[in-house]
C-alpha cells in the first residue's frame, strides 16, 4: 500500500465529486467547524457547520493529510453537505459509512460523496457559532471520526 501524494489523492476526489453532479467548489471542515442541534421533541438533528468564523484552507487539509498518510490509520476524503454553490468536504480518520461508496485498494484510501446529512445549517456569524457550540448536542455520530485541525497545527 502507497498512498499518493495530497495533489493526487485531491484531484482523484474532485473528479468523483464531479461524476457525481456535485458542486466542484469544495468547502472544507474539521471537527472544530461542525457540531449537531437537535430538532425540538424530535430524534432528529442538523448539522451546523461554519467555514467563515474558523476557515479552513486547501494547505490545512494538505496538512492533516500528509500527517496521516503514512500512518496505517483510515483516511477517508468524505461529503457532508451538498448545495448548489458548494459541496461540504472533510477528512475522517475512520471508516464509518465510508464503505458503501468507494475504496481504492492500492491508496488504501476511502471516497464518501453521498450526503449522510440530510438537515443542515451553516452558520456566519461569531457569536451564534459560539452559542450552538456551547450547546452542541452531544450524540455520537459521524462527527467523532473527523480529524480536529488543531490537533495537527
Amino acid at each position: 500500500m502507497k498512498r499518493p501524494d495530497f495533489d493526487t489523492a485531491v484531484a482523484y476526489w474532485q473528479n468523483l465529486i464531479r461524476e457525481r453532479g456535485l458542486s466542484s467548489n469544495l468547502k472544507w471542515a474539521f471537527r472544530e467547524n461542525l457540531c449537531l442541534a437537535r430538532h425540538e421533541n424530535t430524534e432528529n438533528f442538523s448539522l451546523v457547520f461554519e467555514t467563515q468564523v474558523h476557515p479552513v484552507t486547501l494547505n490545512d487539509v494538505c496538512r492533516v493529510y500528509n500527517q496521516v498518510r503514512l500512518q496505517k490509520h483510515p483516511i477517508v476524503f468524505g461529503t457532508l453537505v451538498h448545495k448548489p454553490e458548494f459541496t461540504l468536504c472533510t477528512l475522517l480518520g475512520d471508516e464509518y459509512l465510508a464503505d458503501d461508496d468507494v475504496y481504492v485498494e492500492g491508496w488504501d484510501l476511502y471516497f464518501f460523496a453521498q450526503e449522510p446529512y440530510v438537515y443542515f445549517e451553516e452558520v456566519t456569524l461569531r457569536e451564534q457559532w459560539m452559542n450552538r457550540r456551547m450547546h452542541e448536542w452531544k450524540r455520537l455520530s459521524g462527527l467523532d471520526f473527523v480529524f480536529c485541525l488543531d490537533a495537527f497545527k
